[in-house]
């Protein structure tokens, strides 16, 4: 309980990039809600089984929890989508099986263009999917049962996926991404759901937050 009473406290002092941010999703509402506020002002909508829950959260009273289905929004990363500049992808985790596969993807539809990452239970390994092509490493294994901090950076031209401040996966990309939406909780529409909870969800367009190994960082994300 100390640890969540620690992660529970508002961060002191504001976001120096907040204005860089395009969407912030907190995942609070009641137990099994279907409603996702973005303070973003983003409209998200709902398949199958996501909902907000109120059995874990890293922050605040609830998380979403998915088993099957997600939540997507057409204007997340907003106009042009993250182009070939800097971005992070952030949020948290807390695996609830094995079979967990995509956190986030740029596309809403069946097609691995676009930005996604998540864990192949197959091969065990971490993936990151950006432009069509796929990167993973098996460096760090899926912990189960924990609240874990992601996040996927890209700085100039070099791409990684952290997970809790570690490179798990790294590559390099110039590719011009211009989706402008989001799924969360899967790899496209209600295809590969993650199978856990996720909270405090975070893209910043034009920052790459993250340029080595890091301490996550404190929650809630300020929402200014």
């Amino acid at each position: 309980m100390g640890l969540r009473r620690l992660m529970m406290a508002q961060p002191t002092g504001g976001d120096p990039y907040f204005g860089s941010v395009t969407s912030l999703l907190h995942m609070e509402g009641a137990n099994g809600g279907t409603t996702f506020t973005d303070i973003k002002s983003n409209t998200w909508t709902r398949t199958a089984s996501a909902v907000t829950s109120t059995a874990q959260a890293v922050a605040g009273s609830s998380s979403m929890f998915v088993a099957s289905g997600n939540i997507q929004s057409t204007t997340a990363i907003g106009g042009g989508g993250v182009g070939t500049g800097n971005f992070t992808i952030e949020g948290w985790f807390r695996a609830t099986a094995t079979t967990a596969r995509g956190l986030f993807h740029t596309a809403l539809s069946g097609s691995a263009a676009g930005i996604a990452a998540g864990w192949d239970q197959t091969s065990g390994m971490w993936q990151v999917y950006f432009n069509g092509s796929v990167f993973s490493s098996s460096a760090t294994s899926l912990t189960l049962n924990t609240w874990i901090h992601f996040a996927l950076v890209r700085n100039g031209t070099s791409c990684v996926l952290y997970i809790n401040g570690t490179a798990v996966v790294s590559f390099t990309s110039s590719a011009n991404i211009t989706a402008a939406g989001m799924t969360v909780g899967a790899y496209f529409n209600a295809s590969f759901p993650w199978v856990g909870y996720i909270d405090e969800f975070r893209i910043t367009k034009g920052v790459a937050r993250y340029t080595g190994a890091f301490t996550p960082p404190s929650v809630p994300f300020p929402n200014s």
